[in-house]
């Protein structure tokens, strides 16, 4: 959707006009539930923060800044409900629920998404969303900080040390492997 007509969408549907944000949630319905998916990992999970998110948006576009990039405000309300959605659940095993059933079988690539899957469940929230914004979205750390409300630094941070971790956990695995 170019940008010229999502903020006209946003303008018509801050007047009210609900056939106006409907078009607006037919637009960015595909990155919500994506990104939502991603962190959670669970479908049942991604279609609730889905639809908060949605409900979040409608409920706050009057706060939403005009001339502002509404993509970027969405994102970021639907982040920072998977992170409260993980904090909450407090058990990041979560993430390991398959989407798939596990009675079917990998191949080669669906082993190395499982594998990626566990890695990325056994990060702290803020280093998952980092992780998921940068390398699966393919966001700028400007990007991702602006959407955590950090500072680039910190984000840069952050993926170093999920990295570090990610590559200590794969390792671990590794040597288990090898007993």
């Amino acid at each position: 959707m170019e940008i010229s007509e999502a903020t006209s969408l946003v303008e018509q549907a801050r007047k009210g006009e609900r056939a106006a944000f409907e078009k607006l949630m037919q637009a960015y319905s595909g990155f919500v539930y994506s990104l939502a998916l991603r962190m959670l990992g669970r479908r049942a999970d991604a279609e609730d923060v889905f639809q908060e998110t949605f409900l979040r948006a409608w409920k706050y576009l009057a706060s939403f800044q005009s001339g502002g990039n509404f993509t970027h405000w969405l994102k970021r309300i639907a982040t920072n409900l998977c992170i409260d959605r993980l904090k909450a659940h407090k058990r990041q095993s979560t993430y390991l629920e398959a989407v798939q059933p596990e009675e079917e079988r990998y191949e080669e690539h669906g082993k190395h998404e499982e594998l990626l899957k566990q890695l990325l469940a056994e990060l702290p929230a803020n280093y998952r969303a980092a992780v998921v914004l940068f390398y699966l979205e393919d966001r700028s750390v400007e990007e991702v900080a602006r959407t955590l409300k950090q500072k680039p630094g910190t984000v840069k941070v952050w993926l170093f040390r999920a990295r570090a971790k990610m590559k200590a956990a794969l390792e671990a695995k590794e040597k288990e492997n090898e007993l």
